[in-house]
């Protein structure tokens, strides 16, 4: 039979450096993956803000093709050539969709409130048929707009112009 004595130092384990050491090191993947899941929060909400943002903007503008066609401006031979932004098709075609230019309140996903507003203005150059419409989605916090847009709308009567 063997004996054990208790003077035998041969016992296996880690050392306390080296468990402050792995302490170091875990703790520093922690906070660098803690740091990375956060910037990805802030850029999924910022991803979701502006796809919302788009969808506001393609309903609206859906909605003034909409207007646009059921207040058909009727050809006048008398707006094809004018000297005057007033005078034209555009402010035509402005002047029956002004009512409905008023900024509306939305509401995001992630909870923040946003101003959609859209601009019209009859373009400043002859022969006056472009409606340009502008779109700035800003939120209600003050800070700069998440989203701009801009396109034109020609109303279907200064086609037939020569």
């Amino acid at each position: 039979m063997r004996n054990i004595s208790p003077s035998n130092n041969n016992v296996a384990g880690f050392t306390l450096v080296e468990v402050l050491v792995s302490i170091a090191i875990t703790a520093t993947f922690v906070s660098v993956a803690m740091q990375g899941m956060s910037v990805a929060a802030v850029l999924q909400s910022r991803a979701i803000q502006s796809a919302e943002a788009a969808n506001w903007i393609q309903s609206d503008l859906e909605t003034l093709h909409l207007q646009t066609a059921v207040s058909q401006i009727p050809f006048d031979p008398l707006r094809c050539h004018v000297q005057q932004s007033q005078q034209g098709f555009a402010q035509a075609l402005l002047d029956k969709l002004a009512s409905n230019a008023e900024p509306s309140l939305r509401q995001s996903r992630t909870g923040q409130k946003f101003t959609l507003d859209r601009q019209l203005a009859v373009e400043p150059s002859a022969p006056f048929n472009i409606l340009g419409v502008r779109y700035a989605v800003v939120p209600q916090n003050g800070s700069p707009s998440i989203l701009n847009f801009y396109t034109e709308v020609i109303p279907d009567a200064a086609f037939t112009c020569e």
